[in-house]
C-alpha cells in the first residue's frame, strides 16, 4: 500500500511539473563559425595562439608571438619564448621516458632524485643550434609582431641525452 502511494504522488508530481509544449529535436552539434578570411587572419597558418609546445614522432616544436617597439626586440623576445616552450616539451618527454623506466625497472637509478636533477639540467643545458626556425613579422597599429616557431629532431634530442637515457630507451617510448 506504502508503494502504490508513494507511485501515484510521484506520477501526479511527474505529470504537472511537466511541461505543455512539444519537445523538439535539437542538434548536439555547434554551428560551424563563420570562415575566417584570409585578411582577417593576422597570424601565419602555421602558428596557433593556444598551443606554446607539441611533438610528433620526427620534431620536437617550440612557438612564441611578441611584440615590440621594434623588430629586433620583438625576434629576441619570441626567441626566448620559443627557445624555452621548446625546452619545455624535450622536458616534459624525458620525464615520460624517465618515470616509465622508472616503473617498469621498480626501485631504479631512475627515480634517484640526483638522477633526475642531473636529467632536468641535461634538458636545460641542450644544444638547439641546430633547431630549425621559421619566423614571420607582421607589423600592427606601429608595433612588431614576430611568430616563431622552433623545431629540433627528436633523434638529434636523443643523442644529446643518451648520456642519461640510452637511446633505445627513448626510441621504445
Amino acid at each position: 500500500m506504502k508503494y502504490l502511494l508513494l507511485l501515484v504522488i510521484s506520477a501526479v508530481l511527474l505529470t504537472n511539473c511537466s511541461t505543455t509544449e512539444n519537445a523538439t529535436q535539437q542538434s548536439d552539434s555547434v554551428p560551424d563559425a563563420p570562415p575566417v578570411e584570409e585578411a582577417d587572419r593576422f597570424h601565419p597558418e602555421w602558428y596557433n595562439g593556444a598551443v606554446k609546445s607539441e611533438s610528433d614522432s620526427l620534431h620536437f616544436v617550440g612557438y612564441a608571438h611578441a611584440v615590440d617597439d621594434t623588430e629586433a626586440k620583438a625576434m629576441e623576445l619570441a626567441k626566448n619564448s620559443a627557445k624555452a616552450n621548446l625546452i619545455f616539451e624535450v622536458d616534459r618527454f624525458a620525464e615520460n621516458v624517465r618515470v616509465n623506466l622508472a616503473e617498469q625497472q621498480g626501485q631504479s637509478s631512475y627515480a634517484a632524485p640526483q638522477y633526475i636533477v642531473n636529467l632536468r639540467n641535461a634538458v636545460q643545458n641542450l644544444d638547439l643550434s641546430e633547431a630549425d626556425i621559421q619566423h614571420e613579422v607582421k607589423t600592427k597599429e606601429g608595433l612588431q609582431h614576430v611568430f616563431i616557431q622552433m623545431k629540433i629532431s627528436r633523434n638529434n634530442i636523443s643523442e644529446q641525452l643518451s648520456d642519461y637515457i640510452s637511446e633505445s630507451e627513448f626510441a621504445t617510448l
